[in-house]
């Protein structure tokens, strides 16, 4: 994993925590977001030996965070939202996905493509 850059987001605590400890036990740099702030900084202290560091939207409204991210998403005008996934989720759940099986729908507005934009706002 060496020059790769792992994003954990709810790396503070869980499977995001073990997530980032993992990655950079094999020699990934990580940048750990979540709102757990105070967690989140621990972690990545703890892992930093691998090339650690958090990344905070803490203190910002529903709007400016929406600013931030235009310029990095994919889909312009569209921010993912929980309705998003919960819409895809009933999608599954019904008839009309009866064929799909044994397959990840990624529901991310295209995010899980690296976007070197974002990760040059955080300096990386």
């Amino acid at each position: 994993m060496d020059g790769k850059v792992a994003i954990v987001t709810g790396g503070a605590s869980g499977i995001g925590e073990a997530a980032a400890r993992l990655f950079a036990s094999c020699g990934a740099t990580v940048v750990i977001a979540d709102v757990q702030d105070e967690l989140g900084e621990a972690v990545a202290a703890s892992v930093a030996g691998g090339g650690a560091g958090t990344c905070g939207l803490t203190g910002m409204s529903p709007e400016e965070m929406e600013a931030a991210a235009e310029p990095h998403n994919v889909l312009r005008g569209k921010v993912l939202k929980a309705a998003d996934v919960a819409e895809a989720m009933l999608f599954l759940a019904s008839d009309q996905a009866a064929f799909v099986s044994g397959h990840n729908l990624v529901v991310d507005g295209a995010t899980t493509a690296v976007n070197y934009a974002v990760l040059q706002s955080v300096g990386l």
